[in-house]
Formats: structure tokens, C-alpha cells, sequence
């Protein structure tokens, strides 16, 4: 029973580094996900010149963006009669973006303050800059997952065995 308790005390530890490595890993793919969303709103918006809730409703059936999932509830507050910067800035406050950091979430929201504020060529422009700090910040992302995922994971199963030990 002993050797039990030992067992699930290292799991759960080892279990512990694998979740933050795994935060860090969703953060990365989720700012892979909101440089595609740009891009696909530059080419929408040249194209279509659509109004972005529109452009949302077009852009609901991509599986590329199916992992933002403030774009859904985006789309659900605008059918409900909120305006599109509002539904756009309580979007962004749901559960499935905790990974992302401040910064991450400040370039969303400026996103979303940018569709429909000024002509065409405007909202390009200011998408082309928000897509390079999206890259950016992906970079970064990516340059810690590199090195903090193993670190994270290496650590929980590493502290797993020491709370062993030091329990035996």
C-alpha cells in the first residue's frame, strides 16, 4: 500500500510539470492560431470589404481557428444585437486563453478595436503591424517552450522521486 502512495505522489508531480509544459506549449499554438486569424482577416478584408461580424460568420467553419474559441462567443454576442468592439473585448475574456499572457491578450483587443475603425488600406496597415507583434510574441513563446518544456517536465518528475525519497 506503501509503494501505492509512492507511486501517485510521483505521478501527480510528474503530472504537475507535464501541465506546465503543456501551458506553455497551448500558448504557442494559440498565437499560431491568432496570426492565421490576421491573416485570413487581411485577405477577407481585401477581397469582401465585409463588415467583421460577417467576416466572423464566414470564418466560423475554418479548423484552423476552431482552438480560439472567443471567436464563437465573439460571433454568439454579436447575433445577439452587441456591438462588435464590445462582443469583441468580452470575448477575449474567456477561460480558453488563460495560457496567453497580457501582452497576448493587448494585441487581441487592439485587433479587434481595429476591424471596421477606418478605410480599407487603414485596417490593413494596422493588421500588418498587429500580425508582426503577434509574431514576435510567438517567437518568444516559442524560445521559452523550447527551453522551459523540457526543464518543467524534467522537474515534476525529478521532484516527484525527491518527495519519495524523502517520504520513505
Amino acid at each position: 500500500m506503501k509503494w501505492i502512495g509512492f507511486l501517485l505522489t510521483a505521478a501527480a508531480c510528474a503530472g504537475v510539470g507535464q501541465w506546465a509544459a503543456s501551458q506553455i506549449h497551448r500558448r504557442v499554438h494559440l498565437l499560431e492560431c491568432s496570426i492565421s486569424l490576421v491573416e485570413i482577416l487581411k485577405s477577407q478584408l481585401s477581397f469582401t470589404m465585409a463588415e467583421p461580424a460577417v467576416i466572423l460568420r464566414e470564418m466560423e467553419e475554418k479548423k484552423a481557428l476552431k482552438d480560439l474559441s472567443f471567436l464563437a462567443v465573439c460571433l454568439h454576442l454579436c447575433k445577439q444585437g452587441t456591438a462588435f468592439p464590445v462582443a469583441w473585448r468580452e470575448s477575449l475574456e474567456t477561460d480558453g486563453l488563460d495560457p496567453l499572457t497580457v501582452k497576448d491578450r493587448q494585441i487581441l483587443t487592439d485587433l479587434g478595436n481595429v476591424l471596421g475603425s477606418t478605410g480599407l488600406q487603414g485596417q490593413i496597415d494596422q493588421l500588418n503591424l498587429l500580425q508582426s507583434r503577434l509574431k514576435s510574441q510567438l517567437e518568444a513563446a516559442s524560445q521559452r517552450y523550447a527551453t522551459n518544456g523540457k526543464l518543467y517536465r524534467s522537474l515534476g518528475l525529478m521532484g516527484g522521486l525527491l518527495l519519495v525519497i524523502l517520504l520513505w
